[in-house]
């Protein structure tokens, strides 16, 4: 049956019923409603009420030029998110071309524009001291950072933290990740000593029933919301201006690798789908590792003056960024 007499809302629709069916989350659901939107409120003739049968090639092609010089009444958009736009419409399109509502693939030959990786300076030791300490008296402060720092689970992960899943004997914690997979993470010694301690201190305000780790001040279970208010309190705080829940996953994720850990472990530590995503962090930890480099420079050596065995021996002997220390400091291996 050819249904391409359909309007693009009632397709759009339909592809949300379908996707829902498959057990999408909520939050992708959201993303795929906002980048139809962007498209039927973009100025090349094409509306919720347009014919989806009738749309071209061409027009789609306009309008994700538009995206990358604020054609469509905003600001440009940056590679990556150019990227997430097309990936998404290219999805509904196909999905629309099996279900017939278009006769060609529409975007099927357009690749979405590589994104940008740019570099992301992760905590230093004297920034994460110095949280530690700002919040040394604040148990449910200290539970959190030193968990998403030992652990890199998102915000939403941390949120939906459950104590069914929480094995503190042991250090494990299960968790529901992206695409709704499950993963094991494990937490460290002092993360779990400040956990205990946080767990303790809201035992008698837990609400009955809330099983959520985390707990609002009225007893109830700390939504998304809640938490992001939090870190946007504690950036102000800590004077350290590009703090956020995932700079604590970047974190976790760079000194992993720079500590030693492969790539694939970091893959399933992560809960990450394909080694896309991974691959990131290797850039990451390349460039700290660049950054803590300096003295190393062979040319630097041989030009000095001074022999080049007794330049190179502490460099040998000693790596310059593998370190973790400050108060409150562990290790990041139990």
């Amino acid at each position: 049956m050819n249904v391409s007499g359909n309007t693009l809302r009632d397709a759009f629709d339909v592809f949300i019923l379908f996707r829902q069916a498959e057990g999408l989350s909520s939050r992708t659901l959201d993303w795929y409603k906002y980048v139809m939107k962007a498209l039927m409120h973009s100025p090349i003739g094409i509306s919720p009420g347009t014919l989806i049968g009738e749309i071209e090639n061409a027009q789609l092609y306009r309008h994700v030029a538009g995206l990358s010089i604020g054609g469509h009444g905003g600001k440009p958009l940056q590679s990556s998110s150019i990227n997430g736009h097309v990936r998404a419409l290219r999805a509904f399109f196909n999905w629309a071309w099996k279900e017939k509502y278009t006769s060609e693939k529409l975007l099927d030959n357009l690749r979405p524009p590589r994104p940008d990786y740019k570099e992301v300076i992760v905590l230093t030791d004297a920034e994460i001291a110095r949280i530690l300490i700002l919040v040394k008296n604040e148990p449910r402060s200290l539970a959190i950072i030193t968990v998403m720092l030992d652990t890199g689970l998102r915000l939403k992960e941390m949120v939906e933290a459950s104590l069914d899943n929480l094995d503190l004997n042991s250090g494990y914690l299960k968790v529901m990740g992206k695409g709704r997979k499950e993963r094991i993470v494990l937490i460290g010694l002092q993360a779990r000593k400040h956990l205990v301690r946080y767990l303790r201190s809201v035992s008698d305000s837990r609400k009955p029933g809330n099983d959520r780790i985390l707990v609002s001040r009225t007893g109830g279970p700390l939504t998304n919301n809640g938490l992001s208010l939090f870190f946007a309190r504690l950036k102000i705080r800590t004077g350290i201006p590009r703090l956020h829940a995932h700079l604590l996953r970047h974190t976790f994720s760079t000194r992993y690798l720079l500590a030693g850990g492969n790539a694939l472990a970091l893959k399933q530590l992560l809960g990450h789908s394909s080694f896309k995503m991974t691959d990131k962090y290797v850039h990451f930890a390349a460039a700290d590792a660049a950054r803590h480099s300096g003295g190393l420079s062979i040319m630097d050596r041989i030009t000095s003056g001074e022999p080049l065995e007794n330049r190179m021996a502490p460099a040998q002997t000693k790596a310059p960024f593998v370190t973790w220390s400050g108060p409150e400091a562990y290790d990041d291996r139990d």
